[in-house]
């Protein structure tokens, strides 16, 4: 390359990388079930008036609900990255000029799947479960020209993003129309 007198530094970067990562919840501890105590809906119970069940004017009565049920198998959600990238200073390092694409697939995404489980189960609050499937990816441009005339330094630049995204595997009804699925669009599509 010592013959290209306007490149003067060049340099091509790769990189590729996986994580495991709990995703972001309103709580942690997801594979645990939780439970809770109320003492509200219908009185279960002695009474005043020896009634057994139905009174709501004795409220005193604790019972145990769950109030999340837990999933001993949820996993971690995975991300794996990739990346390719060229960085450029060129014309006596006056002009530098970098270009990024980059490749992101996130797996085994939280999810409550209320579409997967008919309400039929019984299910009042479904767990969380590992399934959704997002692809991540785009290219980046940039580009700066500094320069000085007499004591006035300058520079100008630009930079361009073209972010795409894609659902591969979504928690979704069986629609009966292939225009109303998710899978293979863009997450911000309806």
């Amino acid at each position: 390359m010592k013959n290209l007198k306007f490149i003067d530094f060049l340099k091509l970067r790769a990189e590729y990388g996986e994580l495991g990562y709990q995703a972001l919840t309103p709580t942690l501890f997801m594979y645990e079930d939780k439970w809770g105590v109320d003492n509200k809906g219908t009185a279960f119970g002695p009474h005043t008036n020896n009634q057994w069940f139905g009174s709501n004017t004795d409220n005193n009565i604790y019972r145990s609900t769950y109030n999340k049920l837990g999933n001993p198998d949820l996993n971690w959600e995975t991300r794996k990255e990739f990346s390719v990238g060229l960085d450029a200073l060129m014309l006596d390092r006056k002009l530098s000029v970098s270009v990024s694409y980059y490749n992101t697939l996130r797996t085994n995404e939280w999810v409550k799947p209320t579409n997967r489980y008919p309400l039929a189960i019984g299910l009042l609050a479904t767990p969380y479960v590992n399934f959704n499937k997002t692809r991540y990816y785009g290219a980046e441009l940039s580009a700066k020209y500094t320069d000085k005339i007499g004591d006035f330094r300058y520079s100008i630049g630009a930079m361009a993003t073209l972010p795409r995204t894609e659902r591969i595997q979504f928690d979704q009804p069986d629609y009966r129309n292939e225009y109303q699925s998710r899978i293979g669009k863009p997450t911000d599509a309806y």
